[in-house]
């Protein structure tokens, strides 16, 4: 396995940098479209892993149980707290409340 450095040489002659970029120049379309279908390829087997070769055990499947409940309990008591919030705005809403002021001129009103 000894290279001689005549041999080194030799092979840095045949490589160069204008061959090289006349290269990409020729084939890029095809390298990226190459690169393109890999990727998708890719996605498309961790997706179908993701979506048809799930396993889960039964700890797994009562530990989601769980956190969907709560998750669900948590959300209720949100909405809960959501509608009395609105019914109170709609209190107020429905309340008259009076004129104090001049919109336009911002002196008080003289009631009379």
């Amino acid at each position: 396995m000894n290279i001689s450095l005549q041999e080194i040489q030799i092979k840095l002659e045949r490589f160069s940098l204008r061959k090289l970029t006349l290269a990409w120049y020729r084939y890029f379309k095809v390298i990226f479209a190459l690169l393109f279908l890999a990727v998708i390829g890719w996605g498309s087997f961790i997706w179908y892993q993701s979506l048809y070769n799930f396993h889960w055990n039964d700890e797994q499947k009562k530990s989601y149980m769980e956190t969907v409940t709560k998750e669900t309990n948590l959300k209720q008591k949100e909405f809960d707290k959501l509608l009395a919030s609105l019914k109170e705005r709609e209190s107020k809403h429905n309340e008259e409340s009076p004129i104090d002021r001049n919109l336009f001129t911002g002196e008080p009103v003289i009631k009379q």
